[in-house]
């Protein structure tokens, strides 16, 4: 192996503490909006624009980070554990990452064009967001529990 350079071992730590913190950040979004969901109405802004958007900037940086050649050696030094084998954690939470994404593709309203059916218009034209009830929501937030679990 070549001596790794500090700029070698800078790109490593980065993509390390990028993945880091995006599964705690995961980790704490797929428990603050479970714990939400299961006490009332969740919206469509709530499930698409803040929930889909996360998952998928997420799961870009997962695979990016799991790809970075020496991201191994660099997260066993970290938590001094030989043995943790960080791409199969990063292939789980990414397996849940997309999990949830497939339930949400699979179970979010469309009309006949395949058009998500994300707006209720009013007879004086204003836009309301689409609500979902608590039931409408258990599939979901069992997906979210499942992200939740894939972060210690």
């Amino acid at each position: 192996m070549a001596y790794p350079t500090s700029r070698l071992r800078a790109v490593v730590a980065r993509a390390f503490n990028n993945a880091d913190s995006t599964a705690i950040r995961l980790r704490s979004i797929a428990g603050a909006l479970d714990a939400q969901m299961a006490v009332g109405p969740s919206t469509a802004t709530l499930i698409l624009d803040d929930l889909l958007a996360e998952l998928r900037s997420s799961r870009v940086v997962l695979i990016a980070s799991r790809d970075t050649s020496g991201v191994l050696a660099y997260a066993r030094e970290q938590f001094d554990d030989a043995t943790i084998d960080l791409p199969s954690e990063f292939n789980t939470l990414i397996a849940a990452i997309d999990s949830t994404i497939t339930w949400i593709v699979d179970n979010f309203p469309t009309g006949a064009g395949g058009f998500l059916e994300r707006y209720q218009l009013a007879a004086d034209g204003a836009l309301t967001d689409r609500s979902f009830s608590v039931a409408q929501t258990v599939g979901l937030r069992t997906q979210l529990q499942a992200l939740f679990a894939a972060v210690e």
